[in-house]
């Protein structure tokens, strides 16, 4: 140790540097320049065990079961042991004075030990205070001590700081994202209260936002607390991000038929994108924007149908021989009233011509409008009343394509579609 070293070079050295062997003081450069590099040595040593111990305590932690006597009496080991007993219920009341006193020990060698903090913080029942003090500065050496994290969190919540709270919650998510199925369940259940739909409107930009989203709507939190966070996101993630999230959030809503709310949220959103309530048209908005995906059209392309949009409102309808399906179809949430429904279309004159059929369905299965397309070699239009009764708040588009057995694929193309309201 240095004050074993520090002996040796008084005895070795001497008080004036000379040689002290029982017979007169002799200077001797060559026994100052020895003593030196011997110091250095032992310095190496004493490091280097420092370095083995603490590698050994690390490896007997996570082998307790086969750890010499000696090594679990080390307060480390105990620290940690008691970690793992913590669990067992009553088991930290019984020991809290042992934790305590070994938190202590502990410090005493390594005074930045954050578990060491926390658990002489957790043993402070009696000073609120000293406890809040004690995780603090435990969070202060890490932040990826979990059960620190916890604790001041519910310290926070307690005392209605709840802006402080929601820091430590972040904190936790973003360091320790394997405490989110944990974590994120409890922050859902606070989403009845403003004061934290407000304060989490900060975090929108988070890994784990989005998941708060889909939680917030399964645990039954107010669909206008969601809404409302997931339209505070738009400012602050990037497009490609805030497309998506405007996606997903539409899709769960549209699972759990809240309709009138998908209306809300899409009319909140400061882009073009609302207009696809009322658009019906096939355009590039209509079928690649990723912001409308779950109401836009989807069209089909496998090995029997072909379906691909021709700019600027067209599609183009390709079917296998003997084949038949849906060539596209789309989800609207029109409100119940008359409206009039305008389609161009035309056949190649080259190719054969498949069998076109449109189909408006509500979500419970009723079939409210049915037209089937005549097969006429020239362009053709079509102008034609629907009715959206009441009860049918999401209606079904599609168009039913269909080809005989022929040598060659049919044909035909929708030039254009539009809907307006009488």
């Amino acid at each position: 140790t240095p004050i074993r070293v520090w002996l040796f070079l008084r005895v070795f050295k001497g008080g004036h540097g000379t040689t002290h062997w029982g017979r007169r003081h002799v200077t001797s450069r060559r026994a100052i320049t020895i003593a030196r590099r011997l110091t250095i040595v032992l310095l190496g040593a004493v490091l280097a065990a420092s370095a083995t111990l603490g590698a050994a305590d690390t490896y007997w932690r996570q082998n307790a079961a086969d750890a010499p006597f000696l090594v679990k009496g080390s307060p480390a080991f105990r620290m940690a042991e008691s970690e793992a007993l913590r669990a067992q219920p009553g088991w930290l009341v019984e020991h809290a004075a042992a934790v305590r006193d070994n938190a202590r020990e502990v410090l005493r060698h390594e005074p930045l030990d954050a578990v060491a903090l926390r658990q002489l913080g957790e043993m402070q029942a009696t000073s609120p205070g000293k406890v809040l003090q004690l995780l603090r500065l435990s969070e202060r050496v890490t932040r990826r001590e979990p059960i620190g994290q916890v604790m001041l969190i519910n310290l926070e919540a307690h005392a209605n700081n709840t802006s402080v709270a929601l820091a430590h919650y972040d904190r936790a998510l973003s360091v320790l994202p394997q405490l989110g199925p944990t974590l994120i369940p409890v922050l859902a259940n606070g989403l009845w209260n403003p004061d934290v739909v407000e304060g989490l409107s900060r975090f929108s930009s988070r890994p784990w936002f989005r998941a708060l989203l889909g939680a917030g709507l399964e645990s039954g939190a107010p669909v206008s607390a969601v809404t409302r966070l997931a339209l505070s996101a738009q400012t602050h993630l990037p497009v490609d991000e805030r497309e998506g999230l405007s996606a997903e959030l539409i899709d769960k809503l549209l699972a759990l038929n809240r309709h009138d709310d998908v209306r809300a949220f899409i009319l909140n959103l400061a882009g073009p994108e609302r207009s696809i309530l009322n658009d019906l048209a096939i355009n590039p908005a209509t079928t690649s924007d990723t912001r409308n995906s779950p109401l836009a059209w989807r069209l089909t392309s496998d090995d029997a149908i072909t379906s691909e949009f021709v700019p600027p409102s067209g599609l183009a309808v390709t079917v296998s021989p003997s084949s038949s399906g849906v060539a596209i179809s789309r989800l609207t949430l029109l409100r119940p009233g008359r409206y009039t429904l305008l389609i161009r279309f035309s056949y190649s004159t080259s190719a054969p011509r498949p069998a076109l059929a449109w189909d408006v369905a509500c979500s419970d299965g009723r079939t409210i409008w049915r037209k089937t397309l005549p097969p006429e070699p020239t362009k053709m239009s079509i102008s034609t009343p629907i009715v959206i009764p009441g009860g049918c708040s999401q209606q079904l588009w599609r168009l039913d394509a269909g080809a005989d057995d022929s040598q060659f694929a049919s044909t035909a193309r929708i030039d254009s579609l539009s809907l307006l309201p009488l």
